[in-house]
């Protein structure tokens, strides 16, 4: 896990590793990814009329590790077009079948 401390669209950004208290200044902003692992439990926006609907990070054979290293694209489980990791595969609550919900859309539930 790391966490961006500051950010300037000219210079990068300084990011935080949490493992390990390094902080690593001057990293591109296209360098920087939000990793969904295989089973994290999130919540993905459905729209005005539904709001947030709880779900988990679909894993598996069929499925790229989206924690491990980034790579420059990964191949879709129907075989489809190739997935830039600007979409994360969730199963939603009370759905048989994993759907491709892009990244933006989904986030990890508050830990209060």
């Amino acid at each position: 896990e790391a966490r961006v401390m500051e950010a300037s669209p000219s210079l990068g950004v300084s990011v935080s590793v949490e493992e390990d208290g390094r902080v690593l200044h001057r990293v591109p902003i296209t360098k920087i990814r939000r990793r969904f692992c295989g089973g994290d439990l999130v919540q993905v926006y459905r729209g005005p009329a539904e709001g947030f609907v709880a779900g988990q990070v679909a894993s598996g054979a069929e499925f790229p590790d989206l924690c491990g290293p980034a790579p420059s694209s990964a191949r879709a489980p129907d075989g489809g077009e190739d997935r830039d990791w600007s979409v994360v595969p969730v199963l939603l609550e009370g759905e048989d079948v994993a759907e491709w919900v892009p990244a933006y859309l989904v986030v990890k539930p508050k830990v209060e």
